[in-house]
């Protein structure tokens, strides 16, 4: 249960503002208490650190190294930062089997009631030129994390051994629901973090029947977010139309559409391409280049570059190590066998697919929970593989 709480920490949040005005100080205890149960009642006998253990004390190291010497711009973000990176030994230190009825108990529910509070969003607001439905009229980013939650149980079921194919359809039949809802929201990166996710699930199962179940759940799902993009082709088109203006045009920072995502993530990468050369070891200082970039106030939306720009080129080379390291040729090949291997592994793509176009390291709590827990996992492969 607590890492369902861990999980549907930010969608809880946003419920908790919406429907009973909780303040920052809710939001604060969703995210520290089960990052510090899962610490303080974890698997500790049993811990025996390893390269990727290495690596990570190498990251915290790094990372104090910069906040020291170099700074940095915003006292809240690096509490949430502490918070993120607390998650690798909460994961570390976990249990097995993530994919506990625990954990399910607390998402599912979550999920139902982010699907009706963002479909009342979605039909106030039908034509509001912003596009994405505002939550409770003040959260547009609710939608995204509520269809992470979705996400988070299609790879679920799609990575598991023991769901028939009847199962799969009745399952499938109850996420296409929120789907269309949260793909009329305008909700795009996660769906693409997602297919792309899945295609892994395809490569690393086993079984030519349940490999052809995922295909059937990804074709599925591309119709259903088509369905749901078709709803409101009005939106959806302005979209296209922004999208296809970015790729073409090469605009001044001054005549960039902040209603375009793309085009500010294009400035933003053209920023950060400019910034790195001059980041040097320590980096320029955490929250930073939001000082510095050409867009004010706008974050790099890419967790590894923000890494490597505001901490430092080694601490961004040793981040990518531990990730790399962390669902490496150990963790593939156990991810035949073994259905905890094959979520975990293509759980972590996922999260890392959304950190290219949403990351901000401070806020990657389940990024590194998952990391901690696929390195808890490779010291008992020898186990599960007899399992």
């Amino acid at each position: 249960m607590l890492i369902g709480v861990m999980l549907s920490a930010g969608p809880i949040a946003v419920l908790a503002h919406g429907i009973l005005g909780a303040g920052s100080v809710a939001t604060g205890f969703l995210l520290t208490l089960p990052i510090a149960l899962l610490i303080v009642l974890g698997d500790w006998r049993s811990l025996r650190l390893n390269v990727c253990d290495a690596l990570y004390a190498v990251f915290v190291c790094c990372v104090a190294a910069s906040l020291l010497v170099v700074g940095y711009a915003d006292r809240k973000e690096v509490v949430l930062l502490t918070l993120s990176v607390a998650a690798y030994p909460a994961g570390r230190l976990s249990g097995s089997d993530t994919l506990s009825r625990g954990a399910l108990s607390v998402v599912i529910p979550v999920l139902i009631a982010g699907t009706f509070a963002t479909a009342i969003a979605l039909v106030a607001q039908w034509s509001a030129p912003h596009g994405k439905p505002l939550v409770f009229g003040q959260f547009d980013a609710a939608p995204a994390q509520f269809t992470m939650l979705l996400a988070t149980l299609i790879l679920m079921a799609a990575t598991s051994d023991r769901v028939s194919l009847r199962q799969m359809m009745l399952f499938g039949a109850a996420a296409a629901v929120p789907a269309v809802i949260f793909a009329a929201s305008m909700v795009r990166f996660v769906f693409v973090a997602l297919v792309g996710s899945l295609a892994v699930a395809v490569l690393l199962n086993p079984s030519t029947g349940n490999r052809k179940i995922i295909l059937s759940v990804l074709f599925v799902g591309v119709l259903v977010i088509a369905i749901g993009l078709a709803t409101r082709w009005q939106t959806t088109s302005a979209f296209l139309s922004h999208a296809i203006a970015s790729a073409g045009n090469n605009v001044s920072c001054q005549e960039i559409d902040t209603d375009n995502s793309i085009a500010i993530r294009k400035q933003l990468y053209a920023d950060a391409i400019t910034i790195f050369p001059n980041s040097g070891p320590l980096g320029i200082g955490m929250g930073k280049f939001a000082q510095r970039g050409c867009l004010k106030g706008y974050e790099i939306h890419n967790t590894f570059l923000q890494v490597a720009i505001e901490f430092g080129w080694l601490t961004g080379i040793v981040f990518a190590a531990l990730i790399i390291l962390s669902i490496g040729t150990t963790t593939i090949a156990m991810a035949f066998i073994s259905q905890e291997f094959r979520f975990v592994t293509c759980y972590i793509i996922f999260n890392i697919l959304l950190s290219f176009t949403y990351g901000r390291v401070s806020r990657e709590v389940i990024l590194f929970f998952f990391v901690g827990y696929a390195v808890r996992l490779r010291e008992s492969r020898f186990e599960i593989a007899k399992e």
